[in-house]
């Protein structure tokens, strides 16, 4: 039997990288076999634990308003309610590293592919050998497990163990255009969760599924320690009284984040506002500029740029048109 630990990774942050970092060591150590796919460098020393690496600079993120949640945040008694400038359908790169995966192991005709991501951490591998024994048993290509609560669309939580060997190359089929109307479609009948449901339908509900209580490997493992590294920042720009503001929750930066708006006007001046955003609290700033006169949006973080908003675009415009502040 040919066995593999796959890992899916994005890894942009030290903390993050150090997650990445324990847990292929702690899967080498015990001689087994690793592959990291990831859309941010992998360090040379978890290369060299590793037997494969795949290094995808193409992290293909698509903002578009027609598909992202809602988000919320609180300023004593004004709810703000709008799409974060922060989030995006991550389908794309998030498929586009499993399917390549998949392939790649298939040509090298390996049996058992155990799909993990960095952010978890194994104690000991009693599950993960049970589950090949099963697998190559025969009864069934694939052992996953259930999410504790019930959700409106069957998926599967990782880890997932499967017997690539059943796939076939058709099935590796990366199609961003299908990808993407499917994830609309998606979001738009409530079939939550997106992403997990559309590649359980695409790809795993092909073969024969073993579907576990989550119990069966919370023994030896912890999963989705993301949480640990804190929350998502939320950004909004919404207009009062036709003057644009922009509200931000900076959720998880100990250090307080540095932010500079540049907006271009239609009649030929610019506006910069600048302010520092500390940790856990959510700032609500007037930009002092009327929207109607507004042409470009910049909008730096730590001296980086985050995102560019060119209000000519509709797409662009939703995200402040849409935003509404509700009096709790």
């Amino acid at each position: 039997m040919k066995e593999i630990y796959l890992i899916l990774s994005h890894t942009p942050s030290f903390e993050k990288q150090q997650m990445l970092r324990q847990l292929v060591y702690s899967i080498n150590k015990h001689g087994k076999q690793i592959m990291v796919v990831s859309h941010t460098q992998i360090p040379k020393d978890i290369e060299d634990m590793c037997y494969y690496t795949i290094f995808d600079k193409d992290n293909k993120l698509v903002y578009d308003t027609d598909a992202q949640f809602w988000s919320y945040s609180r300023i004593n008694n004004k709810k703000f309610e709008f799409i974060n400038l922060k989030s995006a359908i991550t389908i794309l790169p998030v498929y586009k590293l499993l399917v390549g995966a998949m392939s790649y192991l298939k040509t090298l005709n390996y049996d058992i592919v155990h799909l993990l991501e960095y952010d978890c951490e194994i104690n000991d591998f009693t599950y993960f050998n049970n589950v090949s024994k099963t697998i190559m048993a025969g009864e069934y290509d694939l052992v996953g497990f259930k999410p504790e609560r019930d959700h409106e669309h069957k998926h599967l939580l990782l880890p997932i163990s499967f017997n690539v060997k059943k796939f076939s190359f058709n099935q590796f089929t990366y199609d961003e255009n299908f990808l993407l109307s499917e994830y609309k479609r998606r979001y738009h009948t409530k079939l939550f969760p997106i992403t997990e449901g559309l590649v359980y339908d695409i790809l795993w509900s092909k073969v024969n599924v073993k579907v576990e209580n989550s119990d069966e490997v919370k023994s030896t493992m912890k999963i989705n320690q993301n949480y640990t590294l804190g929350l998502t920042d939320k950004y909004c720009i919404h207009t009062v009284d036709g003057v644009l503001h922009i509200t931000h929750d900076n959720l998880s930066n100990p250090q307080p984040n540095l932010i500079d708006v540049l907006i271009y006007c239609k009649d030929g001046g610019n506006k910069t506002k600048s302010f520092i955003a500390p940790y856990y609290k959510c700032l609500w700033v007037n930009l002092e500029v009327n929207y109607e006169n507004a042409l470009y949006i910049k909008i730096f973080v730590n001296g980086s740029i985050f995102r560019e908003l060119d209000l000519r675009k509709p797409n662009d415009r939703f995200y402040i048109d849409s935003a509404r502040i509700v009096e709790i």
